[in-house]
């Protein structure tokens, strides 16, 4: 659980703490289509249009990272690191 300073810091800036991480809010703007698409998937997978949208974003965050990771080793190990 986050100290009483940081969830005065907290409060100000309009986060939240659900089961002990720290949330934000994020303004989104989505084409209609895409925005059916996400509310369809979320419904049909049981969770919330959030947690769905989580989800991806942390997906693809991983995909990047591990791509990052892996051209690194590729580079080290052609010049024999």
């Amino acid at each position: 659980m986050a100290s009483k300073a940081v969830q005065a810091t907290l409060k100000r800036n309009a986060s939240k703490i659900i089961g002990g991480n720290i949330m934000s809010a994020l303004s989104l703007r989505l084409p209609e289509s895409i925005h059916r698409h996400i509310r369809e998937i979320a419904k049909k997978e049981g969770v919330s249009i959030d947690q769905f949208i989580s989800s991806a974003v942390s997906e693809k965050i991983s995909a990047l990272m591990t791509e990052d990771y892996l051209e690194k080793r590729a580079t080290r190990a052609k010049i024999g690191l």
